[in-house]
């Protein structure tokens, strides 16, 4: 009985020695990532802003979107779908994107992480765009929008 209350007490030593409590071990996103891709070598896309439908304007973004850079946009966590409005000079882009999601806690101490996958474009005016990878995870170009 004194080896098992020993072992016990020597376990639970050892657990709260090794308990880390870090919450950045996070891998999921809670923005999409996208890249717009020219499909003629002087074409150039200035959008006047960028809009979320039933949030608004996004701010500090650039007019001008580079074919070499990728650009992130926040989701939804209230709702499984979000549009995104491009406003330009002449013509207005939207992509309605459609996704699961479900909530993560990976330590009581840490706020829950929220994982969205299953990313599935349901109407859009581009021109052309591609789903890449359909879970939003550590960075990674998840949309290309052609032009």
């Amino acid at each position: 009985m004194q080896k098992l209350v020993a072992g016990l007490l020597l376990l639970l030593f050892v657990t709260a020695c090794n308990d880390i409590e870090d919450c950045q071990v996070n891998p999921y996103n809670d923005v999409l990532w996208f890249q717009v891709i020219y499909d003629e070598d002087e074409f150039v896309v200035a959008f006047d802003s960028i809009v979320i439908q039933g949030y608004g304007q996004l701010t500090g973004y650039p007019d001008t979107l580079l074919t070499s850079f990728q650009y992130s946009l926040p989701m939804d966590f209230e709702n499984e779908q979000i549009t995104y409005q491009f406003f330009t000079d002449s013509i207005d882009y939207f992509i309605t994107l459609e996704y699961d999601k479900e909530v993560r806690i990976f330590d009581l101490s840490c706020d829950a992480a929220i994982r969205y996958f299953n990313l599935e474009i349901q109407e859009t005016n581009l021109d052309s765009a591609l789903i890449k990878i359909p879970e939003l995870f550590e960075n990674l170009n998840n949309l290309e929008i052609h032009f």
